[in-house]
């Protein structure tokens, strides 16, 4: 009898080690089982801060790319202002530099014209050869004419020289280095 009861007791061991190494496994299972809900878990959180954070970046890129497109626009629109403004100055000094022109030519057609004006005789207008030797600024076509002329020319003539020594007389005093 001691045999079947020692064959009892050992199944007896047998099944408690068994049902202890189920209890075990069910554990482990609900173990895993926690473990694989806690990674889902995770793996979700994980995602969403993901894409949150690639929202975030894809926004700050964006951003980034519309301050580039409108520093871009900026530099463009100075630029074309700034060539708008430099052909405006050269379109100016290009008109400055015609009109300059312009009034040259016509300052120098009444200059030569003038110079043909004085160099008529003041006695009888016609073609001068000679001038007044006192002034400079009177015209003579001969001998006969400058000496019919000097009464009425030489008061004139006298101020333009003493007029002109004082100017010469004030210009020396003024200069230092005389």
């Amino acid at each position: 009898m001691i045999c079947i009861c020692e064959h009892w007791m050992k199944i007896d061991l047998l099944r408690i080690f068994l049902f202890q190494m189920v209890k075990n496994a069910v554990r482990q299972i609900l173990e895993l089982q926690k473990q694989v809900e806690v990674v889902k878990n995770q793996s979700a959180i994980t995602r969403e801060a993901a894409l949150q954070e690639l929202k975030v970046q894809m926004e700050n890129e964006k951003k980034e790319a519309l301050s580039a497109c409108r520093l871009e626009a900026q530099v463009a629109l100075s630029r074309a202002l700034l060539e708008a403004k430099s052909e405006k100055e050269a379109a100016v000094q290009q008109a400055i530099e015609q009109s300059r022109l312009e009034m040259e030519e016509k300052i120098n057609s009444l200059v030569a014209d003038k110079v043909e004006i004085t160099k008529r005789c003041s006695n009888c207008d016609r073609e001068a050869f000679s001038e007044c030797t006192g002034c400079h600024r009177v015209f003579y076509c001969s001998a006969f004419c400058q000496r019919k002329d000097w009464i009425t020319h030489k008061d004139d003539c006298g101020e333009n020289i003493l007029d002109a020594d004082c100017s010469e007389l004030i210009d020396s005093c003024d200069d230092p280095t005389s």
